[in-house]
């Protein structure tokens, strides 16, 4: 073999369900050219994917603890907001306010809110699923995330407002009621 030679590249890329000795072929090339080298990607490829799948485990997770944060920020703040309209409640309840009517204007409220901030939180996490898609693909990864990730992340972001205002809803509800009943 000239010494002067330009190496050869060959890539290749093997089915997912196929079967292969990395070391047979290793071996066996090597007898024919000991400058030969065998690079297997799978070993990272495979951490890779562990990688991904531990951030969307983790995301999850803080998906739910904000979500446990903001019903418990709904029951404090519709507490604190029954304690400041104390008087205006005790005015509606003399001239013939239900607890039912007084609640629903503290869901409306509560809906209103949620709303306005589920999609203006849901519209930056869109911006930045986006920004990862696109860094992803600028490193060679495009590949790693099936087009139906794509289509569930996009139904997470669309519906993620209505459920947390839905949550903060009935979290509002239930405060009302119970504080309203004792």
């Amino acid at each position: 073999m000239d010494p002067q030679a330009l190496p050869v590249l060959i890539d290749i890329a093997l089915a997912d369900e196929a079967a292969f000795n990395v070391s047979l072929l290793t071996q066996a090339l090597k007898a024919i050219s000991p400058q030969i080298q065998i690079i297997d990607d799978r070993e990272w490829q495979h951490q890779v994917s562990n990688l991904i799948r531990t951030v969307v485990i983790l995301a999850s997770l803080l998906t739910f603890l904000i979500l446990l944060a903001t019903l418990v920020t709904t029951t404090f703040a519709t507490r604190t907001s029954l304690l400041i309209h104390r008087q205006i409640i005790e005015v509606l309840h003399l001239i013939g306010a239900t607890n039912i009517y007084i609640s629903q204007q503290f869901q409306r409220h509560t809906l209103r809110q949620g709303l306005i901030a589920g999609t203006v939180g849901s519209t930056l996490a869109c911006l930045t699923f986006g920004g990862v898609v696109l860094l992803l693909q600028k490193v060679g990864f495009s590949s790693s995330c099936a087009p139906a990730f794509f289509s569930e992340a996009l139904c997470v972001f669309i519906f993620a407002p209505f459920i947390t205002s839905l949550f903060m809803t009935l979290t509002t509800r239930l405060t009302v009621m119970r504080e309203l009943h004792s």
